[in-house]
C-alpha cells in the first residue's frame, strides 16, 4: 500500500512538473512573440500613474495648455494659437484613468479647442471607476460656456468605458451636438472597483441598471481571460462581456438610451 501511494505521489509530482514546465515554456514563447518590436508600445509616462498631473507634458508647440481645476471638472484645457474650427471637443479616457490626453493633443494640433477631462481619480471625483455621476458633465458644460472661445458646436469623445459614459450623456444633455465613440458598448456594465461593487454610473443619485460581468460564462472567463493572463498571451474580453449580456434576462433594461438627436461617429473593430 505504501509503495502504491509512493508511485501515485511521484506520478502527481511528475504531472505538476510537466504542467509547470509547459506554462514556463508558453510564457517564454509569448514573451518572445508579443514582446517584440512589432507589438511594442512606448506608452507615455502618465499611463503608469494617471492621477499624477505632473507627468502630462504641457509644453506643446502651437498649443496653450491650461490646468482645469473647477469642482469636479478636472483635467486640461488645450487652446491652439490658431483655431481652425468652430466649437469645442471634450474628450474622456477609459478604465486606464487618463483623460485621453494624447487624443486631445492631436485634436488641438489640428486646430480644435479641446478639454481633456478625467472621469474619476481626481479631487471632487470618485476615486475609482464606480458610481461616477453623469452630472459631472453639467459642471463641464458650465466651464465651456464660461471659458471656451467657441462653445458651440459641442463634441464629446469617449474611449471604451469613456464611450459608455459619453453615450449616456447624449440622452441627458441636449447641448451635445456630436459624439465620437471609440470601442463603445450598447449596455451599461458594472464599475471596475470590485471592493465597492456596483454600477459604473449614477444619475440623480441612483445607480444606472447594469450588466454584471461577474455573472458571465465561467468557460469564457477562464478560457479568454484567466488562462491568457497566466500564459502572457493576449486577453480577449468580448466573449465574456457578450456572454454576460446574453445570460442577463433583463438586459434590455440595461441598454444605454439612444433617444438623442446627436450626430454619432462610432469607431470599433
Amino acid at each position: 500500500m505504501a509503495k502504491k501511494l509512493k508511485r501515485i505521489s511521484f506520478a502527481l509530482l511528475g504531472i505538476i512538473a510537466a504542467i509547470t514546465l509547459l506554462i514556463i515554456g508558453v510564457r517564454a514563447y509569448n514573451d518572445h512573440v508579443y514582446g517584440g518590436e512589432a507589438y511594442r508600445f512606448d506608452a507615455p509616462a502618465y499611463f503608469r500613474d494617471p492621477a499624477n498631473l505632473s507627468l502630462y507634458p504641457t509644453n506643446i508647440n502651437g498649443v496653450d495648455v491650461r490646468r482645469v481645476d473647477d469642482g469636479a471638472v478636472q483635467g486640461f484645457h488645450l487652446v491652439p494659437r490658431e483655431i481652425k474650427h468652430k466649437g469645442t471637443i471634450i474628450v474622456y479616457g477609459g478604465s486606464d484613468g487618463t483623460p485621453n490626453y494624447a487624443q486631445a493633443v492631436d485634436f488641438a494640433k489640428n486646430g480644435y479647442e479641446v478639454l481633456s477631462l478625467f472621469m474619476f481619480g481626481q479631487k471632487n471625483q470618485p476615486k475609482t471607476l464606480a458610481r461616477v455621476p453623469l452630472e459631472q458633465f453639467g459642471q463641464a458644460l458650465r466651464y465651456v460656456e464660461t471659458h471656451a472661445k467657441s462653445p458651440s458646436p459641442l463634441t464629446v469623445m469617449g474611449t471604451s468605458k469613456g464611450a459608455e459614459y459619453a453615450l449616456n450623456l447624449t440622452s441627458k444633455y441636449p447641448q451635445i451636438n456630436n459624439a465620437i465613440l471609440a470601442a463603445p458598448s450598447a449596455y451599461n456594465f458594472n464599475g471596475l472597483d470590485f471592493e465597492n461593487y456596483g454600477s459604473s454610473w449614477t444619475w440623480q443619485g441612483k445607480e444606472l441598471p447594469y450588466i454584471d460581468i461577474q455573472k458571465t460564462s465561467f468557460g469564457h472567463f477562464i478560457g479568454d481571460m484567466i488562462i491568457p493572463m497566466i500564459a502572457k498571451a493576449p486577453v480577449t474580453y468580448k466573449n465574456a462581456y457578450q456572454a454576460a449580456v446574453d445570460m442577463d434576462e433583463n438586459n434590455e433594461s440595461k441598454k444605454i438610451p439612444l433617444n438623442t438627436k446627436v450626430n454619432l461617429l462610432i469607431i470599433a473593430g
